[in-house]
């Protein structure tokens, strides 16, 4: 039981990011849920067929998706991996002063990893059915939108 909670409580930085994220997008990017993004035909990118609110939730939710799974790999696995490392490894336990170092280095080992990997599979506009949209995008099959990174 004692395991279990000192895993979870490694846990309490990623959660407390996880709520930022969602606050700080959820307030900073309101406009755009609010009072629509612009949206372009899937056929002519040059010129907005107009704004929806739709497209710009989906946004700000698409960008909250991004952070939150950015930084999931940095916030969860240095400490789940120190937690087991602390437990099972006798040198690491004859040697405390090295377990800071260590989870230092997991952290910056995982932030080179995470987030260039996410901010690569995360794509800044997205495409969206028309029919999904507001009633004046049903006549197209397809728009775009940029639902930022």
């Amino acid at each position: 039981w004692v395991k279990l909670v000192v895993t979870y409580r490694g846990m309490v930085p990623f959660v407390a990011v996880a709520v930022a994220d969602v606050l700080n997008l959820g307030i900073i990017r309101r406009d755009e849920y609010l009072e629509g993004i612009a949206v372009y035909d899937e056929q002519n990118t040059e010129e907005s067929v107009g704004n929806s609110r739709r497209a710009g939730l989906r946004a700000v939710c698409h960008c909250i998706a991004g952070r939150v799974s950015a930084a999931a790999p940095i916030l969860i696995m240095p400490p789940l991996i120190m937690s087991r490392l602390q437990q099972r490894n006798a040198w690491l336990q004859r040697r405390p002063f090295l377990g800071l170092p260590i989870f230092m280095g997991l952290i910056g080992l995982h932030i080179h990893i995470a987030v260039p990997l996410m901010l690569g599979i995360s794509r800044q506009t997205a495409r969206a059915r028309g029919n999904d949209l507001e009633a004046e995008f049903h006549k197209y099959k397809y728009v775009l939108y940029n639902k930022g990174i």
